[in-house]
Order: structure tokens, then sequence, then C-alpha cells
């Protein structure tokens, strides 16, 4: 490959430390890539991809920058999880940048194209992106079950609504063929999938857990038994959130709070068949500077829960 560590991505931004004699910060704990020379790819446990490209092609610019502003929010957040006792400086973490703008007919390809990359050099390395369409999933996923068309993937997504690219995915197509083995969703409530869909999708194979449901039984005990079943059904567990499913306002009807959300998370990262996380946000998302805190805590979240199954056989 003649560029940048591959042609298909462009370096990210390199964050300053000169103002700052704090340590333990993300920003000082995240690495960038050299433009040139050798990489000791397998010395890095995880990455951080942006892939800025929505559904509308000429919003590319507001989704760059939407990704650009999540890389700022995480400046001044530190690597210790309190509550897990867990410091994310115990991985190495480097942030490989963004997809470089394709074609407006290439878009699937391209994402398709650096996930086949990845994962057929670096499959040891968690790969953790941040998309701002639905419809990166399944693009990821293709380039998953490219690089290893044998690999039997199971997807855990969180979504208040159903991905109708992922239902797809899980059905078989003409030949018999399918992307994902399993689909399991956590966040479908109330009035957000028409009846139609969701005959469909279960049709197909999906299964769900319902908010209420959840809270009955505890997150942490849904968590658990959702991935040991998935976990003994596929080879490895892609987890994909949608950020609709997070809470905006305290009044909304059993929306997952931000808090549940991040325990999910980590237990996600936890299991040991957890192979690639997705962070996703609808194009509505791009003007509200609010709607970028909550992800970066879920992410880290899951980063937590990764380094600790680093450290710990965990399940």
């Amino acid at each position: 490959m003649g560029r940048y560590p591959y042609p298909m991505l462009e370096r990210p931004m390199i964050f300053s430390n000169a103002n700052t004699n704090r340590k333990s910060f993300v920003s000082e704990w995240v690495q960038t890539l050299p433009c040139s020379g050798a990489i000791d790819w397998g010395k890095i446990d995880a990455i951080f991809l942006g892939i800025p490209v929505p559904r509308v092609h000429s919003m590319f610019a507001s989704s760059y920058n939407f990704i650009r502003n999540y890389r700022n929010a995480w400046r001044d957040v530190t690597t210790y999880h309190l509550e897990k006792n867990v410091d994310l400086e115990d991985i190495y973490f480097a942030d490989i940048g963004n997809i470089r703008q394709p074609k407006e007919n290439h878009v699937s390809k391209v994402i398709e194209e650096v996930m086949y990359e990845m994962r057929s050099h670096h499959s040891h390395i968690l790969q953790v992106c941040l998309g701002v369409d639905r419809g990166v999933d399944r693009s990821l996923l293709e380039g998953i079950k490219k690089s290893a068309p044998d690999k039997k993937i199971g997807v855990l997504q969180y979504s208040n609504n159903l991905n109708k690219e992922l239902i797809n995915s899980l059905a078989c197509s003409d030949n018999g063929e399918n992307t994902i083995e399993s689909l399991h969703v956590i966040g479908i409530h109330g009035f957000t999938t028409c009846k139609s869909l969701m005959i469909e999708a279960v049709q197909a194979g999906m299964t769900y857990t319902r908010l209420p449901e959840m809270r009955k039984k505890g997150v942490a005990r849904t968590i658990k038994e959702v991935i040991e079943v998935m976990s003994n059904q596929v080879d490895m567990i892609y987890v994909t959130v949608n950020m609709n499913v997070v809470d905006r306002v305290s009044q909304s009807f059993d929306s997952i709070m931000c808090r549940e959300l991040m325990e999910s998370a980590y237990l996600s990262g936890l299991a040991s068949k957890t192979g690639c996380f997705t962070l996703v946000y609808e194009d509505e998302a791009l003007e509200r500077e609010e709607a970028v805190a909550p992800g970066v805590n879920v992410m880290l979240s899951l980063l937590s829960g990764y380094c600790e199954r680093k450290s710990k056989n965990t399940y």
C-alpha cells in the first residue's frame, strides 16, 4: 500500500497536549499512526475509524464535521472507569482516521473494502467504527464476511427501530446464503416499528428484548443471557448501537437511558467473541452538539469491558 496506511483512509488530526500537564486523558492515550514507515499492528489492541458517509451524499461535509466534534469531545475525558475500576491505559488504542469521501455510487463498496482489509490482515484488533448512516452496518458486515467466508457472525443491535438492511442480511437470499447467522435487537418499543416489518424480521430469524423485559430482569442478566446464546451460535459478535435508542428527554416512553446503554456496552465489550463495535448516528443528529457526549461514554464503556477482557478470562 503506497498511502496512509491504506489508500481508502485519511489520517486524523493530531491533538496537541502542550497546554496541559495532566495525564491519563483520552486525548493523551489515543495513538495516531505514522504517515510512513513500518507499523507494528501486533501491538494494537483496538482501532477507531470514522465513516462520514451519510445517506445523502451532499451531507458529507456535515457528517465529517460531526465526527471531528466527536473526537474533540473525548479530549478532556479520562481513561479511568470509576465504577468498574478499569483504566484504558492498559490497552493500545489507535485512531486510524476516516474513510476518504468515495464517489456517490461507491460508498458501500469502499466501506466493505476497508473492513475487508482490516479483518483480513488484523483480525486480532477490535474495530470501533463511528458511522453517520444506518446503512454502514451492512457494508461493514459484508467486508467481515468477505474476509472470512466460513465465519458465522451474530449481530447484537441496540436500536429503537428495525434496520431493514440487517434483516435482509439475516434472511437467506435466492442462493441460500446469508451474511449473518443471528440478529438480536434491544431497545425497540412503543410505536417505533410497523407490524409488517416486525413480522418479516421475526420470520427471518430475528429475536429481540423489549425494554420493560430488560428492566424487570436487569441489564446485566439480560445482556449476559443474550450474549451466551449468541456465543453458542456464532464465531464472532458484531455489536452496533444506533444512538436513536438513547433517552433524550426524561419524559420519553421506555427509551433506554444512557447509564443503561453504558452498562450494556461494557458487558458487550467484556464478551470474548465481540470483534467489532459500531456507533451509528442518524442524519438528524448532525446538528445537535448534545448528541456527541453520550456516544463517547458508550464507546469508552465498551472499551472498558474489552480492556478487562484482555486481562481476565471473561465469558
